[in-house]
């Protein structure tokens, strides 16, 4: 009898979170014109932009006198174990960069040469023209995990690169338009869960208007591990472009300071 009543709750734990993780499944094309769920720091900053019946998608731009990091949370959930998939774009030369953050707090704020003090906790992956890089904010203070590194996957700036992290635990996969770019494991205190979100860099000399759409978070079961997962491997060109990132510029994507 206690056997029976232990696998009957068993069953029902399990249902229960396959219940949860489609309840978390979240998918935002920005279609219907609006932006549910998103938390922007500065509302006047970000809104859907684009023609009805063509494309719209999330925008975020600021004024000429702001220099710093415009950031949106999807607010109400943290995600621990993610697959989460945004398509960006920016009008600029690729000058500043645009992210894409994970397991991150709502005042994320990485500051580099553009503004003085980063805030919050979190994950942030982004690009520049050509080039990708990854950092992370512990409590304000701000690690370079991978500097940027060249990238044959992406394409022009102006045009939409789809952009994807899986996060499971500690470990990190990093893809470019469907194709792996890079892995890491993160060892020195490993940010656990947090919110999803958007970052685009702006400053006076170089005003920049940032585009995301086709945003998708799906969780993830730890333990999920398929052998397609284990058996991918990165291409000879980028093992050897993420061995020789380049030096002196910040995450930003200004000369470093």
């Amino acid at each position: 009898m206690n056997r029976q009543i232990a696998l009957t709750a068993t069953l029902m734990s399990v249902l229960a979170w396959s219940q949860a993780s489609v309840a978390d499944v979240y998918e935002e094309d920005f279609e219907d014109g609006q932006a549910q769920l998103w938390a922007p720091q500065k509302p006047g900053q970000w809104q859907v932009a684009g023609k009805p019946e063509i494309n719209q998608y999330y925008q975020a731009k600021a004024g000429t006198s702001f220099n710093g990091g415009m950031v949106s949370t999807l607010g109400g959930t943290d995600y621990r174990n993610v697959d989460y998939r945004v398509s960006v774009k920016h009008d600029n030369d690729g000058i500043l960069a645009t992210y894409i953050l994970f397991r991150a707090t709502p005042n994320f704020q990485g500051c580099f040469s553009l503004c003085s003090t980063s805030k919050g906790t979190g994950y942030a992956f982004g690009i520049v023209a050509g080039e990708f890089c990854f950092y992370k904010i512990n409590h304000g203070v701000t690690t370079t995990i991978q500097s940027w590194t060249r990238s044959s996957y992406l394409k022009p700036i102006k045009q939409w690169n789809k952009l994807r992290v899986i996060a499971k635990g500690s470990s990190f996969k990093f893809y470019i338009n469907d194709a792996l770019v890079y892995r890491y494991t993160d060892t020195d205190q490993p940010i656990r869960s947090g919110q999803m979100g958007l970052l685009g860099y702006s400053g006076t000399s170089y005003p920049t208007t940032h585009g995301y759409d086709n945003i998708s978070a799906t969780p993830l079961p730890a333990a999920l591990n398929t052998t397609a997962e284990t058996e991918e491997t990165l291409s000879p060109e980028q093992e050897q472009a993420n061995a020789f990132p380049l030096v002196g510029f910040g995450p930003d994507g200004l000369p470093a300071q």
